[in-house]
């Protein structure tokens, strides 16, 4: 009887303990930890189920990055708003013979749009967008929107109007994935067109001639043609000139005198003392009262043979 007793005691004890066992590797299998520094070492299914990013930002899922269209702007800052605003137009410069510097490009970047002129189909397209980005009026977007669809690509030189197209179909493109997103832009970096020089002008002469003729006493005004945005002084034939900004665009110098007649080259110079790339060149008359030999003037008498002087003519009484 004793005997009995210890066996079914041993077996009880052992189903309870596989019992426990059985409970603790249930427990183990589902249970799931809980709190900051909790980790789960068990289900290789809920590390493969976190991207990398995740995994290294340790930061709630913000959703989506906004990637809108356009180059990234200098430093590497993708295109959009915010931290990252869009591109606006960047300086043009102006040339000389282009319409005048107040007109629709120097407008356009400063953002005047109700003081752009003419009724040029991009140039219509481009104060909408002006008037869209300024305003938010949503009716303007619609106007740019239609007028840019409308227009053909620009030819390549006309560097301008080229640079206007992209604005326009950058932030356009921004806009109609992101109809409720305010557009911030910044000014856009560099220039639309290359800095150059191709000539010089008198202003009180032929405005198309690049080569003008200056008086040896120099006092005439001559302009700097092509384009620059700013512009310290000019190099002629290597003399420091002074000149004058009258506008956007529009760089006046006067001609110094001439240390002789002929030909005289331009430089233009920046701020930073570097001269921009290209030269022009006038050309100085000789000095007012110059006398240039006839050629019918007779010849001088030739000397004697002896080496005396010719004899003085005489006349009869």
């Amino acid at each position: 009887m004793g005997r009995r007793r210890s066996l079914l005691h041993g077996r009880s004890t052992a189903v309870v303990g596989l019992a426990a066992l059985a409970l603790a590797m249930v427990a183990g299998c589902v249970a799931t930890p809980t709190g900051p520094g909790a980790q789960t070492t068990n289900s290789p299914s809920s590390a493969a189920a976190q991207s990398p990013s995740s995994i290294a930002a340790g930061t709630p899922d913000a959703g989506p990055a906004i990637n809108p269209p356009g180059p990234p702007e200098p430093g590497g800052a993708a295109a959009g708003t915010g931290a990252n605003p869009l591109a606006w137009v960047p300086p043009g410069p102006a040339d000389p013979l282009d319409p005048p510097p107040n007109g629709w490009y120097a407008r356009l970047v400063a953002k005047e749009c109700d003081q752009m002129p003419g009724s040029d189909p991009l140039v219509t397209a481009a104060h909408d967008l002006c008037t869209a980005v300024t305003t938010g009026e949503p009716s303007a977007w619609a106007r740019a929107d239609a007028g840019y669809r409308a227009l053909p690509q620009p030819a390549p030189p006309d560097c301008l109007e080229a640079a206007t197209y992209r604005v326009l179909a950058s932030l356009l493109t921004y806009h109609a994935a992101h109809p409720g997103a305010p557009v911030e832009t910044v000014p856009g970096a560099g220039t639309a067109c290359p800095i150059l020089l191709a000539g010089v002008t008198d202003q009180d002469g032929d405005a198309t001639d690049f080569h003008p003729h200056v008086p040896a006493e120099g006092g005439t005004v001559l302009r700097l043609m092509g384009r620059f945005t700013e512009v310290a002084a000019v190099l002629v034939n290597g003399q420091r000139v002074s000149v004058s900004k009258l506008s956007e665009n529009h760089f006046d110098f006067t001609a110094p005198p001439a240390l002789q007649p002929g030909p005289a080259t331009v430089q233009a110079v920046g701020p930073d003392g570097s001269t921009f790339p290209g030269s022009a060149e006038f050309t100085y008359d000789p000095p007012t009262g110059t006398v240039t030999p006839s050629a019918t003037q007779p010849p001088s008498p030739a000397p004697s043979s002896t080496g005396a002087p010719p004899a003085a003519e005489t006349t009869s009484p």
